[in-house]
């Protein structure tokens, strides 16, 4: 027994020991560095399997009071080119009998599953649970779930999936619910596909209904841009429910009716007691051949010659004994290409899909672009700012003030200088050649166009001016001879669209791109190199750059002075944000709010200077409690936390910085899968302890029982 307490033999016990806590110890670092990734990874999981289920746009939505505890997240999900609902993606985190079991359930617009989801589990169950997820992916519906077949010899695990189901209807149960939409005597698929007969077998439409009217149902631009599909209901006024005439009908950009379909015409029942027969489909047929080629103007005509003339054939225009149903007839045709040509002055006859491509010729195949289009404007029809920073796309129409045709079309590439880079002359239509007038050839405009690249607002208000005072000269072959009305009127849609370029210009970047690459790269450190990843549907964020091979960033915001009177930048900030989402760094690069007067002193630099200081090592929560600070104490100091007599300043800067730090905590990043290395560590650590364990107690026991 004295023989084991001796130092040599308890020395191996005790080197035992020793390397068990050390091994334990570097299980706990490895953990340590590994678990954050291993959830980071776990969270893209989740982050992917939404479109899984569901495709389209996510917006969070509030988990509403009373869901179950299961729900985790609830998303709506709307189609990306439409807006339409299209259904939700509910995340659910269900006990499972070993463990959590994280499920993603896509619910669509009529209540039914989409597709159903493990995205982790901590569990084995022992069969395979698909057949179980493909049933609950098949259309299921609140009412249905416990219907579902459970997988047999894995009862637990399918009734937690199951339950988990039950508790996303119950989640969505609770969201107010999406206004239905107008239920219409043709379905919307029956619609589209006669208006596919009408325009083309390739057309594709997109709903532009307007929110108020009385016979238009539905209005929908043909995506090419070729014109619209009006679809109109005119109910009787004498019979409640019953439809008097439906109709389809194709109006070109020209506002004229290029085709029409006759869906219903029923005038009222035959009555020979007071001798009234409706007419025959071969007198009414006749009447809507002979809309096609009517426009507005003629459909009203012909409105006010029923109207006057009740009783008579109208020399056969319209349809003897349903003057009353030709009226209306004609009413919801005339409200139709009303509301139509509305949309031509505001729409684009070429698609935007199709802009945003000549975008990419005209700038580069990597651009993206932002819509940034003003409210208000004669021709300008779209705007879009690319989003690295190399200039912005001005789409102008001109429609003839003679005609309702398309005079010219045009999208312009403007650089950051104000300049036009580039153009792409997308109509040039001018009068048509009568009364000894010949139109341009193209060899002649072509020059013109290429005339325009470089040039800025004012020598294009200056070329203006020499088209205005110079009607019957050729202007030194600066502007089309034979086309100077037409010459203006582009010219005056190219000023309008480099203005708003320019106003879009001043509140975006005050200072060149080159500048502010520069001035990022000084903030990231020697050596560093950055990428553009600005993301679009962005207000003050004009820049984000990613620090390369780290989550680091660089942001640029810019605020604009909020005030009617004045144009200006009101903060211009530079942040570095660290990879935990944290303030690292701040450059206040300008700070220019409301000018001294009207007893108002701004603040002094040093005041300012200190506030920026404060912010570093804010996160978004610090931001954001500090701007609810100042939305809710505007005349108090805040305690030194903001600038006094600046609280409006401080809480629109406090806004960009919240955007930019957001932002860039929602970069879609690529993770690397972790590689959990533990159970490799293990089993190294086992074998080395076996491997010294085994000729220690061999030893200890030979000396022992020597």
């Amino acid at each position: 027994m004295k023989n084991i307490l001796k130092k040599q033999n308890l020395m191996p016990v005790v080197v035992l020991g020793v390397i068990c806590l050390l091994v334990a110890a570097l299980m706990a670092v490895i953990n340590n560095f590994t678990a954050p990734k291993i959830a980071d990874y776990e969270a893209q999981k989740v982050y992917d399997s939404l479109r899984v289920v569901l495709d389209g746009h996510f917006d969070d939505v509030e988990i509403p009071a009373g869901a179950p505890k299961t729900v985790t997240a609830i998303f709506k999900v709307t189609d990306n080119d439409s807006g339409d609902f299209k259904g939700n993606v509910v995340t659910i985190k269900q006990k499972g009998y070993a463990g959590d079991i994280l499920l993603t359930i896509g619910i669509d617009a009529e209540g039914k599953t989409t597709k159903v989801v493990i995205t982790a589990q901590g569990e084995t169950h022992g069969k395979n649970i698909n057949p179980l997820l493909d049933n609950l992916s098949a259309g299921v519906t609140a009412d249905n779930v416990a219907d579902v077949d459970a997988v047999s010899g894995a009862t637990v695990s399918s009734t937690a999936i199951k339950s988990a189901v039950a508790d996303a209807f119950k989640a969505i149960s609770g969201i107010a619910s999406e206004p239905k939409p107008e239920v219409l005597p043709t379905s919307e698929e029956q619609i589209l596909a006669y208006a596919k007969e009408m325009v083309g077998a390739n057309a594709e439409f997109i709903d532009v209904t307007p929110e108020e009217r009385e016979y238009v149902k539905r209005i929908y631009r043909e995506k090419s841009g070729n014109g619209y599909v009006a679809y109109l209901v005119v109910m009787s006024p004498n019979y409640e429910g019953v439809i008097e005439t439906e109709t389809l009908v194709y109006v070109g950009n020209n506002g004229k009716i290029s085709n029409i379909k006759k869906i219903i015409w029923k005038t009222s029942d035959e009555n020979p007691e007071y001798g009234y027969y409706p007419p025959e489909a071969d007198v009414v047929d006749p009447f809507y051949e002979s809309l096609k080629g009517k426009n507005i103007t003629e459909l009203e005509e012909l409105k006010l010659l029923d109207d006057g003339n009740k009783d008579t054939p109208h020399g056969g225009l319209l349809v003897t004994n349903a003057s009353q149903t030709t009226g209306r007839l004609l009413g919801s045709l005339i409200e139709a290409i009303d509301d139509i040509e509305e949309l031509i002055k505001k729409d684009m006859p070429t698609s935007e899909e199709k802009l945003l491509a000549y975008g990419k010729e005209m700038i580069g195949a990597d651009a993206e672009f932002t819509d940034i289009t003003p409210d208000s404007s004669t021709y300008v029809k779209k705007i879009y700012r690319e989003n690295k920073g190399r200039g912005y796309l001005a789409y102008t129409v001109v429609l003839s003030p003679n005609y309702g045709t398309i005079e010219t079309e045009t999208l312009i590439y403007v650089g950051i200088d104000g300049k036009i880079k580039n153009f792409k002359k997308i109509i040039w239509k001018t009068s048509d050649a009568i009364h000894g007038y010949e139109p341009p050839s193209n060899d002649v405009v072509d020059p013109f166009y290429e005339s325009l690249k470089g040039k800025n607002i004012t020598e294009l208000e200056e070329l203006k001016l020499l088209d205005d005072g110079n009607k019957d000269t050729p202007h030194g072959g600066l502007l089309v001879t034979n086309a100077s009305q037409t010459t203006g009127r582009l010219l005056a849609s190219l000023i309008e669209g480099v203005k708003v370029i320019n106003d879009a210009r001043s509140k975006d970047m005050p200072r060149s791109e080159e500048e502010i690459l520069s001035s990022a790269q000084q903030m990231a450190g020697e050596g560093a190199t950055l990428t553009n990843i600005t993301p679009g549907n962005v207000e003050s964020l004009k820049r984000l750059y990613r620090i390369d091979n780290t989550n680091n960033y660089i942001a640029y915001v810019v605020v604009p002075l909020v005030n009617k009177y004045y144009n200006k930048v009101e903060t211009e900030t530079l942040i570095y944000i660290a990879s935990d989402g944290t303030i690292k760094d701040v450059s206040k690069l300008t700070w220019n709010p409301s000018p001294e007067g009207n007893d108002y002193t701004p603040p002094e630099a040093t005041l300012v200077d200190a506030f920026y200081e404060s912010l570093k090592g804010k996160n978004v929560a610090d931001l954001k409690e500090l701007k609810l600070h100042d939305d809710n104490n505007k005349e108090t100091s805040h305690g030194g936390l903001l600038v006094t007599e600046a609280t409006m300043t401080c809480g629109r800067l406090l806004g960009g910085l919240i955007e930019a730090v957001e932002s860039a905590e929602s970069v879609n990043r690529v993770l690397p899968v972790p590689q959990n290395n533990t159970p490799i560590i293990i089993g190294i650590v086992v074998l080395a302890l076996t491997a010294i364990s085994v000729p220690a107690i061999i030893i200890t026991k030979r000396r022992i029982f020597r």
